[in-house]
């Protein structure tokens, strides 16, 4: 996987302070695995490679500030009950899933700098109106908190 180190955007860190800042939280169980997995699937789906890895940041950020856990945040649901829908026969899921992977192993630098929101760049909601962008990756801007 590239490291996006050369985009005055992107801020690196060393391997051991992402892996300490992934580690900050209680780290994710299969199934909340699964879930943010599907999540990334579903929502990066046509993103570049640099897209994705920006927002499976910011789903890592926001679980790990203590925003709610996967299985609660918007757009995740367990499917049929409490059986999470992972499909390892679609490609697309198991690269979100080796992404989040690489991610929590501290092997992908955090291009988004913290964030744990994000809009469309042709969306300007309420919330982001006075908050300061840290960084523009593909179709969205990312927000992390103050």
């Amino acid at each position: 996987m590239p490291k996006y180190s050369g985009n005055p955007m992107h801020q690196t860190m060393n391997r051991s302070s992402r892996a300490e800042n992934c580690a900050r939280a209680d780290p994710p169980d299969l199934a909340e695995m699964l879930l943010l997995a599907r999540k990334l699937c579903r929502e990066a789906v046509d993103d570049s490679e640099e897209g994705r890895i920006a927002f499976a940041w910011m789903l890592v950020n926001a679980r790990g500030r203590g925003e709610g856990k996967a299985a609660s945040a918007p757009g995740i649901a367990l499917a049929c009950g409490n059986r999470i829908n992972a499909d390892f026969a679609d490609a697309e899921f198991c690269r979100s899933l080796a992404l989040l992977c690489l991610i929590l192993a501290g092997d992908l630098d955090d291009p988004t700098r913290g964030a744990t929101k994000f809009h469309a760049h042709d969306d300007w909601p309420c919330w982001a109106r006075d908050a300061e962008p840290r960084a523009l990756i593909g179709r969205r801007f990312f927000y992390a908190p103050e």
